[in-house]
């Protein structure tokens, strides 16, 4: 374990993220979640600083660690989230030795201003680069006179990607003031299983025993599910219950999407899960055709579950050696590619077991406790 200036193995930690499990689950707010139970297990202090629309805590689980700020309903989102967490800082003032903020959200550039004004270290952590990443979105023209010299105060960034990294650099920031980081994934959750037991899991969670597709995500534009939908078309006209595609997630496109697959047996539907892990290990392989992930937290949890994964030139797809050893990398937007791509691996049952144990392979550093030593290391660096 890192050892901290003071002498003691024992930090204040606050981290801040705009929602938390289970009000919303993408990739974020569970990383979020996984390093928080972590940071508390190994001894240090923390808070956990998110929003709640409502009721304080409604949408919320019983961890003592979480310190919930109110956003009123009736008031517009993202300036009400902004004021409301200035507001509860300024009533309920905790002094943490460091704060690592997780997205450019108002929740989080609100605790900046704040911890920034009384010379806390200041972590800060894009999720999402690239043209419709984070900070692209914030720079609106109004904000920017605002939000750039806010930006250059902090400290230090914690950088997932070269998109992120190149964002940053284009605003001014130093490149010694970016700090590369990884994503994990909870080991006692995601692990793989032998082939033979799929069918009793499947059984279990409702799905047909018949050669399973999986897509775990946002249903946005940005994921790709629109080319999967067609490509599935493509690779397998017709209604026929096999192979499967299960779709599991929920979106601005779930209903456009429900639309255009009425009527297709093969195409399951199934909305937010908490049994993702599950899902993982009744399945022959992940597909996730993004157009732009700064990481790919769905695709490295689904390696570590033993699958094979079909996804593009983005996030994991580029940063470990993914194509022909643990699944098969498309160009991002080729239907015909990932048609061919989910073919071969739901016809080639041989190739896509040696694949999904190559995938386990590679997922292992990935660990959660490899990952936050590493952020320990980062937070002690940052304090020295």
């Amino acid at each position: 374990m890192p050892r901290w200036p003071s002498g003691c193995d024992r930090v204040r930690i606050l981290l801040v993220s705009q929602r938390y499990p289970p009000a919303r689950r993408a990739g974020s707010e569970l990383q979020v979640q996984l390093l928080a139970r972590h940071l508390v297990a190994a001894g240090h202090e923390l808070r956990v600083l998110t929003t709640v629309r409502g009721a304080a805590g409604s949408e919320l689980p019983e961890e003592s660690f979480l310190d919930p700020v109110t956003v009123p309903q009736c008031l517009p989102r993202q300036p009400a989230q902004w004021y409301c967490t200035r507001r509860h800082l300024a009533k309920h003032d905790w002094q943490p030795d460091i704060v690592h903020g997780h997205c450019l959200s108002p929740t989080c550039l609100a605790a900046a201003q704040h911890y920034l004004d009384r010379g806390t270290p200041f972590l800060l952590q894009p999720t999402l680069g690239g043209a419709d990443g984070e900070l692209a979105r914030a720079r609106l023209p109004g904000l920017r006179r605002w939000l750039d010299p806010l930006l250059r105060r902090i400290g230090a960034f914690a950088v997932l990607d070269r998109s992120i990294q190149a964002d940053l650099q284009a605003i001014g920031i130093a490149e010694h003031r970016l700090r590369p980081v990884r994503n994990a994934f909870d080991s006692k959750q995601f692990y793989p299983v032998a082939p033979g037991q799929r069918a009793a899991l499947r059984a279990r969670l409702g799905l047909a025993d018949t050669p399973t597709a999986l897509f775990v995500g946002q249903l946005v534009p940005r994921k790709g599910v629109r080319e999967l939908l067609a490509a599935w078309w493509q690779m397998a006209p017709g209604t026929g219950t096999a192979p499967q595609l299960v779709i599991v997630g929920e979106g601005p496109l779930a209903e456009e999407l429900h639309s255009r697959a009425r009527g297709t047996a093969s195409i399951r539907f199934l909305g937010a899960r908490d049994d993702v892990a599950d899902l993982m290990r009744a399945a022959d392989l992940l597909a996730l055709p993004s157009f732009n992930e700064s990481f790919g937290c769905a695709t490295l949890e689904a390696m570590a579950c033993g699958l094979p994964v079909i996804t593009t030139a983005t996030g994991l797809g580029v940063m470990l050696p993914i194509h022909e050893r643990a699944g098969t990398v498309v160009p991002s937007g080729d239907v015909g590619a990932l048609a061919a791509a989910l073919y071969h691996l739901l016809q080639n049952a041989g190739v896509a077991q040696r694949m999904g144990r190559e995938a386990t392979s590679l997922a292992a550093p990935y660990r959660a406790p490899a990952v936050v030593s590493d952020t320990l290391a980062l937070y002690q660096s940052l304090l020295s």
